[in-house]
């Protein structure tokens, strides 16, 4: 019996290398693998004693204190340009977290996609738009030139539309609409009943 476990565990491990060693050689999002105890297990080389490693790990623990833990992919403003893709590992690694840093200017894409897919209006793409990079509630009423009341009201039509409950909710279905392709399925079926 171990001698299969073991057999399991060298073949994810070696999936492992091999997935790492594909991610540096594409260029992908600077990584690094953490435990709940901010102790970091791997990381992207320019990641080495750099501050936005600090900033990542205080993202991760504020995160977890919020949430208690995490069971599925969740993303977290990091700064104005970059937001934190973090995603639960188990296997090898339970308890720990991928946190990939990713650039959030080049995501608009995914914005205009999911305005186009959930039937979003202009002034709720304005509010995604905002909510993606981490704004507040007050400061996309400030930006926009609007009330928190209104801001409120936009973001629970956007929950409604993409049926979510919680902004990380909602920013990682705009960003990973392909693990999502059975709610389209679902709209289209309801749209034509």
């Amino acid at each position: 019996m171990s001698g299969a476990t073991d057999d399991n565990n060298s073949a994810s491990a070696a999936e492992g290398e091999r997935g790492l060693a594909l991610a540096q050689r594409r260029g992908s999002p600077k990584f690094f693998i953490a435990d709940r105890k901010r102790a970091v297990l791997a990381c992207s080389p320019e990641l080495v004693d750099c501050p936005l490693l600090a900033r990542s790990l205080d993202v991760l623990c504020a995160l977890l204190e919020r949430t208690g833990s995490l069971d599925a992919t969740a993303f977290e403003p990091l700064d104005r340009e970059s937001m934190l893709r973090i995603i639960p590992l188990s296997g090898l690694y339970p308890g720990c977290f991928a946190l990939f840093i990713e650039p959030i200017n080049g995501r608009n894409d995914a914005i205009v996609s999911a305005v186009k897919r959930y039937d979003v209006t202009k002034r709720e793409a304005d509010v995604l738009a905002l909510l993606v990079k981490g704004f507040s509630t007050q400061r996309i009423a400030q930006h926009l030139f609007i009330s928190e009341g209104t801001v409120a009201d936009h973001v629970k039509s956007l929950f409604r539309k993409t049926r979510t409950n919680k902004r990380s909710e909602l920013v990682s279905r705009v960003f990973h609409y392909d693990h999502d392709e059975s709610l389209r399925l679902d709209r289209e079926a309801s749209a034509s009943e």
